[in-house]
Order: C-alpha cells, then structure tokens, then sequence
C-alpha cells in the first residue's frame, strides 16, 4: 500500500475538499461551489509542488498549523480570487454610479461637506482611481473633505495599488483626455538610463542600489554588479570605479 502518492497522482477527496473549503470561507471569506473541487485541485497542484507536500491532506495541515501558513494565505489569496479590472470598467454601472447615485450621496453629505466611498475587492485599484477621477470632475465638492478607500484580500493587488503604475490592458477603454489629464508616462529609456548614471556616479565604489522587485537594470546599464544577499538580489557600484 502506497501511503504517500507524488502530487501529480494524489487526488483531492471529499473530505480534504470539504476542509478546504470551510478553512477558505473562514479566513477568506469566500465560498467555494461545491462543483469547484476539479478547479480547486487543479490549482492547488502548484502550491503542493513548491511547499514539497505529497497530499492535499498536508496541505490542509500546513495552513493550519505551519509557521509559515501566512505566507501560504496570502500565495493562496492570489490564487483564488479574480484580479481581473482596468479603468473605466463596466460604463454603463459608472454612470449610473455618477449621475443617480453619487448626486444623492452629495446632497445628504452637504450639511457635513465630507464624502466618504469605500471600493471593496478593489483589486489592483483601477476602481478606486476611476471613482475619485468622476467625483472630481463633477466639481460638486469642492472644499469638502473627501475620501476613496480601496481594500482587497491580496497584498499583492494592494502593493500595486499603492504604486499606482499601470501597464497598457489598464487603459483600454480609457478616454485619451482622461489619460492626459490624470496620468503621467512612465519614462522613457533614455530617461531611465540618466536616473541610473546619476545613481552610479553619486555612488561611492561598493556603494549599493537596491530597486523595487518588479525593476531591473537589464538593458538601462552594465555598470552595476549583482550583490547576492541571503534574501534579495541588489546592485553594487564595482570596486574598481
């Protein structure tokens, strides 16, 4: 009798299914469909290959009991819940949102002049950025103090929030005015490229650069070296300048 099946062969069963999905509705608060035991198996695969676990059964342990199962949610948040949005999404429900709702929400705020809107499941913040662009351009707040809050289950979404830089499917449907009034281009590589040797000159020799994880020098300069650390990868000015 096998005791313990390679993750490619365990199946996840009724039981392991059924903890799962009482542990996710409980942290997550999200409940999953019974006919989404196929899905959930499928994707689940990948989180048992990287944590070195041989059954979903040990997975189930190791999110309950593992030292390390906030990391694992939060791998797991991403993994289940949908991040797909842009600006400008769903139009006929922002005009809806502009022209019904947000007037009365104005005029039952007026005596207090503070608006407040909160964006749940915001995800990477293309909503909460798109309700505060039509409450400004309404111009119907002006002196008020008014605040957009976004939330999401995904540390991840909301680190992108935070950033606020956005790649090309972000912007499909947004009007060319809206872009030109409310976003800056990223710069240019040229640009880049100065930033960088102004960094490396003001650099003392072994002086080191660390960058966001989603940047690299690859093609903007050579004049750096990786510095592997215990934990992360930074650049260093060599010795030798």
């Amino acid at each position: 009798m096998i005791d313990r099946l390679a993750p490619s062969d365990s199946l996840l069963s009724a039981e392991d299914f059924r903890l799962l999905r009482e542990s996710v509705s409980a942290r997550m608060g999200l409940a999953l469909a019974p006919g989404a035991r196929p899905g959930l198996e499928r994707r689940l695969r990948e989180r048992l290959a990287v944590l070195n676990l041989k059954t979903f059964a040990e997975y189930y342990q190791y999110l309950s009991f593992d030292p390390g199962a906030a990391d694992e949610w939060d791998a797991l948040y991403d993994l289940l819940t949908t991040t797909e949005t842009y600006f400008f999404r769903e139009d006929y429900q922002l005009r809806a949102f502009q022209n019904e709702v947000l007037p009365e929400l104005i005029d039952r705020a007026r005596p207090r002049r503070r608006l407040t809107i909160w964006s749940a499941g915001c995800s990477t913040g293309e909503e909460v950025y798109t309700i505060a662009m039509l409450i400004h351009e309404m111009n119907l707040v002006q002196g008020w103090e008014v605040r957009v809050f976004g939330s999401d289950i995904s540390k991840r979404c909301i680190a992108t929030a935070r950033r606020g830089v956005y790649g090309p499917s972000s912007f499909r449907v947004t009007p060319k005015d809206k872009r030109r009034a409310y976003f800056i281009d990223r710069p240019d590589p040229q640009a880049r490229k100065s930033v960088i040797d102004l960094f490396h000159e003001r650099l003392y020799p072994s002086g080191v650069l660390l960058l966001g994880h989603s940047e690299s020098l690859l093609n903007v300069s050579t004049a750096f070296e990786l510095l592997h650390l215990k934990e992360d990868l930074v650049y260093r000015k060599p010795k030798s300048f």
